[in-house]
């Protein structure tokens, strides 16, 4: 038998062309209208500046704490110097040498000294004057080393400063040697406080109960 397929038979054909009909073209690939492309753009502008504003903020915040923190540090540093150089006051009964002290200074021989050598014996002095700056007037905290160079340490302009020293008894005075405590050859206590904020440092003198040397000694 002829093969039908071969044979081009019209009916069958049409049969095929009935279970399978063509396909619909396909349309075209349709772009953004004007009016869709500016409403992406205002979304993309709106989504762009709340990032930068988010960015903005947890960066200015970032910048507060760190600066916050440098600071603190300082401010911890400072007063760790203060302490420092108290703790290492040792008696001295030369007269030239003993410590004194009062509301805008004091002076003494210290084993811990913030620049020489730690261990050496030097002549220690921490001071309080008032300075005038571009807001008003400040009292800056300057430390000292035998006949060196003032260091300026810490300034506060919220209120005078003052040091005070306090004897065996926890009695405060504003000078030393202290009348009341005459045979205290170095304060048993040292703070620098504020006429506004109250105590800002507070340091103990560990020192030995006689002085290093006396004029007796030396003779």
């Amino acid at each position: 038998m002829q093969d039908r397929h071969a044979s081009g038979d019209p009916a069958l054909g049409d049969r095929h062309r009935a279970h399978h009909p063509p396909k619909p073209p396909t349309p075209p690939p349709r772009g953004l209208t004007l009016l869709e492309t500016l409403v992406v753009l205002v979304l993309v502008a709106l989504l762009g500046t709340t990032m930068l504003q988010g960015i903005g903020f947890f960066s200015g915040q970032y910048a507060v704490a760190q600066r916050s923190n440098g600071q603190a540090f300082a401010s911890s540093l400072r007063q760790r110097w203060f302490v420092d150089s108290v703790q290492g006051l040792h008696p001295y009964g030369m007269a030239a040498q003993r410590f004194v002290g009062d509301g805008a200074s004091f002076a003494g021989v210290t084993l811990q000294p913030l620049f020489a050598e730690p261990g050496m014996l030097v002549r220690a002095r921490w001071s309080i004057a008032p300075r005038g700056t571009a807001t008003g007037a400040a009292w800056q905290v300057a430390y000292q080393e035998e006949d060196g160079a003032e260091w300026p340490i810490f300034a506060d302009a919220e209120g005078e400063l003052v040091f005070q020293y306090a004897d065996a008894a926890g009695q405060w005075h504003e000078r030393w040697p202290a009348a009341t405590a005459p045979l205290e050859w170095t304060p048993t206590l040292i703070r620098l406080t504020s006429a506004t904020r109250g105590d800002l440092w507070l340091a103990r003198v560990e020192a030995a109960p006689l002085p290093l040397h006396t004029e007796a000694t030396l003779r």
